[in-house]
């Protein structure tokens, strides 16, 4: 296949497509590679470090890239335009799809925390409920210690956060407002937060 030997996507000849459209794994094999670095810079593009999932959007490209070759007609133009263009339209309807998937997921999750104290102590994995009568003031007292520690070492941005939503009770889109960021991205912070706590306050199990 004269194809073979070509290392980007505008070498790819009339040729190549047909092998592709006739089901040859290797010229398939071969394509795919082809188009992996355009795909790799197209879903690192569309990709939020730390939230998306970088392989979802990579497999994307990779499944667009060869219905792309499968289905072009001379009359559409430009092959490799053709195939970027079908890479850019599914990673970043992937990537839409991403990031719905996951602000519902933070929704879900902030909507069942009861905003106060007593919330926050149960998402980073306290509960005092075991401890005899006579030792719960003690521990109660060491555990409020730990955590005001612990909030004291976190930024000035998430002590707000903690303060306006855990403390104050307010609303999550509220305090998005209040500080000049989006909902979603409070979101994310007090999710960082809570995962953060679990780590720094994991020794207060050892109260109960």
């Amino acid at each position: 296949m004269v194809g073979y030997s070509k290392s980007n996507i505008s070498g790819v000849s009339f040729l190549d497509t047909e092998q592709i459209k006739q089901g040859n794994e290797s010229a398939i094999d071969w394509f795919i590679e082809v188009c992996e670095t355009t795909i790799a810079k197209i879903a690192t593009q569309f990709a939020i470090p730390k939230t998306f999932n970088h392989d979802a959007l990579m497999q994307a490209g990779r499944i667009s890239a060869l219905n792309a070759a499968r289905c072009f007609q001379a009359k559409k133009g430009n092959f490799a335009g053709y195939v970027r263009k079908a890479i850019v339209n599914a990673v970043y309807y992937e990537s839409r799809k991403e990031k719905r998937r996951i602000e519902r997921r933070h929704l879900a999750y902030m909507s069942e925390l009861d905003l106060s104290q007593g919330c926050l102590e149960r998402c980073v994995g306290i509960d005092d409920g075991g401890l005899e009568e006579i030792d719960r003031k003690d521990a109660q007292a060491v555990i409020k210690l730990k955590i005001d520690k612990w909030r004291k070492s976190l930024s000035p941005r998430k002590q707000k956060i903690i303060d306006l939503v855990f403390y104050r009770g307010v609303k999550q889109i509220q305090a998005a407002s209040k500080i000049g960021l989006t909902r979603s991205r409070v979101g994310q912070i007090m999710h960082e937060i809570l995962e953060s706590g679990k780590i720094r306050l994991a020794d207060i199990a050892e109260l109960n």
